[in-house]
C-alpha cells in the first residue's frame, strides 16, 4: 500500500513538472514590460537585452518540452528584467549628470564666443555671429529635452554640438587676432 501511495505521489509530482511554466513566463514578460516602461531601452539596454534573450530561450525550451529548463530560464529572465529595472535609475542619473555637464560646457564656450565676437573692430564676422546664434538655439533645444527628462537624447547630441561650438570659438579667436590693435595714447 505504501508503494502504491508513493508511486501515485511520484506520478502526480511528475505530471506537475511536465507542464509548461506558463506563470513563470508570464511573470518574466511582465517584468520585461515594466523595465521597458521605466526606460530600460535607453538606460539599461544590455540588461534588458539579456532578459529578452533568456525569455526567448525559455520559450524555445517550452517548444522542446524541456519544461524544467524553461522554468529555470523564465525565472532567470524575470530576475534579469528586475535588474534592468533597477539599473534604469542608475543609468538615468548618470545620463542626467552627463547631459547637464555637456549643456554647461557648451553654454560656457558660447559665452566666450559671443564675448570675442562683440568686439566692434572685428570685420566680416557676421557668419560667425549667425552660427553662434544658431548654436544658442540648439542649446535651448537641448535644455528643453533635458527639462523633459530626455537625458539620453541630450547625451546623444551634446558631444557633436560641443565640437561645433569649440570649432566656432577657434574661428572667433582667429578673427579676433586679425582685428586692428588698439592705438596707444601719447
Amino acid at each position: 500500500m505504501k508503494k502504491l501511495a508513493f508511486a501515485l505521489s511520484f506520478g502526480i509530482l511528475a505530471a506537475a513538472c511536465a507542464q509548461p511554466p506558463v506563470q513563470e513566463i508570464a511573470a518574466a514578460q511582465a517584468a520585461i514590460n515594466a523595465a521597458v516602461q521605466a526606460g530600460a531601452e535607453d538606460y539599461a539596454i544590455d540588461d534588458l537585452r539579456s532578459s529578452r534573450d533568456t525569455l526567448t530561450m525559455a520559450n524555445t525550451e517550452v517548444e522542446a518540452k524541456a519544461y524544467k529548463d524553461a522554468k529555470v530560464s523564465a525565472l532567470d529572465a524575470k530576475a534579469k528584467a528586475e535588474a534592468a529595472l533597477a539599473a534604469v535609475e542608475v543609468g538615468k542619473a548618470h545620463a542626467k549628470a552627463k547631459a547637464e555637464a555637456g549643456i554647461t560646457t557648451v553654454q560656457t564656450i558660447l559665452v566666450d564666443v559671443n564675448t570675442l565676437l562683440a568686439n566692434p573692430k572685428l570685420k566680416g564676422t557676421s557668419p560667425l555671429k549667425d552660427a553662434a546664434k544658431e548654436m544658442g538655439s540648439q542649446v535651448d533645444l537641448m535644455k528643453t529635452s533635458y527639462d523633459a527628462g530626455k537625458y539620453k537624447v541630450v547625451c546623444d547630441n551634446i558631444s557633436a554640438l560641443q565640437n561645433l561650438v569649440t570649432d566656432l570659438k577657434a574661428r572667433a579667436e582667429e578673427a579676433s587676432k586679425k582685428a586692428p590693435a588698439k592705438k596707444k595714447k601719447k
